[in-house]
């Protein structure tokens, strides 16, 4: 027996057409969690490029100084040294103040790990030897 959906359009009862519209149905939905994973991904790579000046990413052996982005402006900094303290580094930063203002209250978060590169880990190697 025909039915009616709720836009008015008739669709059939039968076993293969109630398949059909479930496959349809089924291909539908991948396609709308394809779309939310999507934009799911887009809201974290935001979140995370938002904050790119604020961070400034220091290699042993680097050239040159990185920027760090803060309300004021921009402070630089560079990695001057990095040697084995204790159970950890003692890490020798330079900052260079563009602004030439003074900076009360300055608070940094530093974190390390494990270099990918083998020039990296030379480096790191070295830095500790000294």
């Amino acid at each position: 027996m025909p039915g009616e959906t709720a836009a008015g359009q008739q669709f059939s009862n039968s076993d293969a057409a109630l398949k059909q519209r479930l496959n349809d149905t089924e291909k539908k939905l991948a396609i709308l969690q394809g779309t939310v994973t999507e934009l799911k991904g887009s809201k974290q790579w935001d979140d995370l490029v938002k904050d790119w000046d604020k961070i400034a990413y220091l290699t042993p052996g680097a050239e040159g100084y990185s920027t760090v982005g803060f309300d004021l402006g921009v402070l630089t900094v560079k990695l001057d040294d990095v040697k084995p303290y204790a159970n950890g580094s003692k890490v020798t930063l330079r900052f260079g103040n563009v602004l030439s203002s003074a900076i009360d209250g300055l608070t940094a978060r530093l974190s390390g790990g494990e270099s990918t590169t083998r020039e990296l880990r030379t480096t790191h190697l070295q830095n500790r030897e000294r």
